[in-house]
Parts: C-alpha cells; structure tokens; sequence
C-alpha cells in the first residue's frame, strides 16, 4: 500500500498548481502569507482523484483526527484503506529566500518541521506511512504592491501585507543572487541537521512547478516530501 499511496502523492504534486484558477491565484495566495493549508488542501483534493486512490476505494481527509488513534492532532492529509489509515501527511512552508544564509538559519521552519517529524514517527498504525512536507515559495523579484494593497491583518481583503513585503525585500536586498542550486543547497542544510536525530528520514519525492505572477513577479514553489519512519 506504501508504493501505491506514495505514487499518487508524488503524481498529485506535480498536478496541485492546477487546482487554482487561474494560476496566478495561487501566487497571489503565496505571496501574501504562508498558505500552506491552501496548498495541503488543494494536494488532497487531487489525491482524491488520482486512479490508484480510486481504484483502491481509499479515503482521502483533511484535517480530521486519526480514526482508531490516541493522537490528538489532525494531521493535514490523511488516507485510509477501509478501517486502516494507510498514510499521514504533514505540511509547512516558508520563502526561499529564507532558508539560503547559512549564517541567519530559520531556527522556526526547522522546528516546526522537526515536530511534525516527531508526531508521525509517534503514530501507533504500524503499517501506516508517514510523510513531511515542506514547499518553499521563490520570488523571483522582490514584489511590489499596487496603492491601497499595503495593509495589515484583517477585514478579510486580499493583501500583500506590509510585514511579509519588508521581510522579502530587506531578505532579498542582503542576499547575494540566488536561484534553484542556491535553494536546493539551502534545503540540504535543514535536511542533514533533521537527519541527525533520525538517520533513516528520506527524501521520496522533490520538485517545483510554477505558481503565476502576481505582485509584479514570477514565482515558483520548490516542494520536498520526506519519508518518516516509525520510531523505534
């Protein structure tokens, strides 16, 4: 069940940008705030779709406590094969740029990450898989804000808020130029500091696809889904 459940995930990646439209929604929804529920979502309502979970009369569910379990927390996506739950999966996302200064490292992402980590390697199913994912937004330019879009929190407005817009221009003005090796050697980096307390974890499935334009610039979402063991 592992290969088949783990196939339709990495398949529905690769699909996921397709789910918002136009596309542009979904780097209009990146830029503005770390939307991860946004894209798990959109991920499992794919997986939904995907021949191998249809074929197989699984269960894909969103945010909903593990059937059978003590765990209390909701995992982001779950799949069940009838009574069984069949694989967990966790998301978070940061910016790029956030992750390529070896000497500012984002100690957040690392342990948020590292929890979830520590929160699938503690369910109970014991042929249940179990899977981190991380998506990492690149802007290709620092974006720019039309008049009046420059707000803070609240009333519910599509906003590029003024926090999130000085964090990425400030980040971007201080850092060298960086692209996709810069990224992925950034990534690296987090990988090695997880893998030093879990040895087994594995990369099953890494990418990026393009999320549009808004805000005056490209982006593209870089996403890593890690493979998490049991604890022993």
């Amino acid at each position: 069940m592992d290969d088949r459940v783990l196939t339709a995930l990495v398949d529905s990646l690769k699909e996921v940008c397709t789910e918002f439209a136009p596309r542009s929604e979904l780097a209009r929804l990146v830029l503005e705030g770390k939307r991860e529920r946004e894209l798990y979502e959109a991920l499992g309502n794919r997986l939904r779709r995907h021949p191998k979970v249809a074929a197989h009369s699984l269960e894909v569910c969103l945010d909903r406590k593990v059937k059978g379990s003590r765990w209390r927390k909701r995992p982001d996506i779950a799949v069940y094969d009838g009574p069984t739950c069949a694989a967990l999966v966790e998301a978070k996302m940061a910016y790029a740029v956030e992750m390529i200064d070896a000497n500012r490292p984002n100690t957040y992402l690392r342990g948020q990450v590292w929890a979830d980590i520590g929160k699938l390697r503690s369910q109970a199913w014991p042929e249940c898989a179990r899977f981190a994912l991380v998506f990492l937004i690149y802007s290709h330019q620092t974006p720019t804000a039309p008049e009046g879009r420059l707000q803070g929190y609240g009333k519910g407005r599509p906003r590029l808020t003024k926090q999130g817009l000085r964090m990425l221009s400030d980040m971007e003005a201080t850092s060298a130029h960086y692209g996709e090796p810069e990224i992925r050697a950034g990534f690296s980096r987090y990988l090695e500091a997880w893998r030093s307390d879990c040895s087994a974890l594995s990369v099953a499935s890494t990418g990026n696809f393009a999320a549009g334009k808004a805000y005056g610039t490209e982006v593209t979402i870089f996403y890593w889904l890690l493979r998490v063991p049991r604890s022993d």
